[in-house]
């Protein structure tokens, strides 16, 4: 888990559910959309959401493991919000090279 898109709101998760052309979507159908999810991840200890990207299969599995129980939201991002961060990574990340 180790690439993170930052919002200057501290909810992340709500930062991602009001962008123009986000699409909040189910742990099953995220599946489908990897590259283009984001996975917001409550830290309870720490108070904040912090907003996951799944670049691959392997990620997805990990962010989505049924023994983490932290409270979790789903989301299907357009390739320019991940690309703004991480050019070189999405483009790898398409190809299945990440």
């Amino acid at each position: 888990m180790g690439y993170y898109l930052e919002f200057a709101e501290h909810n992340k998760a709500h930062a991602l559910a009001t962008t123009k052309g986000v699409k909040e979507v189910s742990v099953h159908e995220a599946k489908q959309y990897v590259p283009n999810v984001v996975c917001c991840v409550y830290n309870p200890g720490q108070g904040f959401w912090a907003a996951g990207w799944c670049y691959s299969k392997r990620e997805y599995n990990e962010f989505s493991d049924p023994y983490d129980r932290r409270q979790k939201r789903w989301f299907w991002v357009p390739d320019e919000i991940i690309t703004a961060t991480y050019p070189k990574q999405f483009e790898l990340a398409k190809k299945g090279e990440l």
